[in-house]
């Protein structure tokens, strides 16, 4: 009778140890259920594949790995729907349109919207998903010139562009560019995925007023606000 108690507990430690072992396999694997369930809706998503196509073709013009996601779009959208009144908003770098559509979802008009994107493939998905912008093809190089024909008096410059990439000549220039056309007291959004670098990218007349993280992205990202303090 003993020996049968004794097995009996045997075999119910043995359960208990079972037991263990299943959830804690099942906790162990959890993380890495949740990354390859984000995959395969990636995998899934024909605009994320477009847009890898474009980025593994040249890293270095697309600037990012992944798109922006919902938050770091509605963030950049926020913070220019904060600072519009009714003038108009620049988007350089659209790309798929995340942050377009933020924009707009966000209150600024789509007919107070400029979307410059110099990939011909994603400029002809812009104006399709998005009729009432106004989708430029150019680079932010020739933004004095694309404005010129708009006559647009800029409030906010939104911009997804790698500039820490570029040489710091290419920056001064394109940045002199922005700096003209937002005039004093103009808005400049800009983020990037340093979120420790302390080098400083942006001229002098560039004050930056705030400085967040959105961590729901992927990688993680900065979101800097500057102001246009003089000419």
């Amino acid at each position: 009778m003993k020996k049968i108690i004794i097995r009996t507990k045997a075999v119910s430690g043995y359960l208990r140890v079972w037991r263990c072992c299943v959830v804690f396999g099942l906790l162990c694997s959890l993380p890495f259920m949740m990354v390859y369930k984000y995959f395969v809706s990636l995998k899934s998503n024909s605009k994320t594949l477009f847009f890898f196509r474009k980025w593994r073709h040249s890293p270095s013009s697309v600037g990012a790995v992944f798109p922006s996601s919902v938050y770091l779009s509605r963030k950049l959208a926020h913070l220019a729907s904060t600072h519009y009144q009714s003038g108009w908003v620049v988007e350089l770098g659209a790309g798929l349109g995340a942050i377009t559509h933020a924009l707009t979802e966000a209150g600024v008009p789509p007919g107070r919207l400029i979307a410059v994107e110099q990939s011909t493939e994603m400029v002809d998905r812009l104006r399709l998903a998005f009729p009432d912008v106004h989708v430029v093809h150019g680079g932010a190089e020739e933004l004095s010139a694309i404005l010129s024909s708009f006559c647009a008096s800029v409030e906010v410059v939104v911009s997804s562009l790698p500039i820490r990439l570029w040489s710091k000549g290419k920056r001064a220039e394109i940045f002199s560019q922005i700096s003209h056309a937002l005039g004093e007291h103009g808005i400049y959004l800009q983020y990037t995925y340093a979120i420790t670098e302390r080098r400083n990218l942006y001229p002098d007349s560039f004050a930056l007023q705030s400085s967040k993280i959105v961590w729901r992205n992927l990688p993680p990202a900065k979101v800097d606000c500057l102001a246009i303090s003089s000419q």
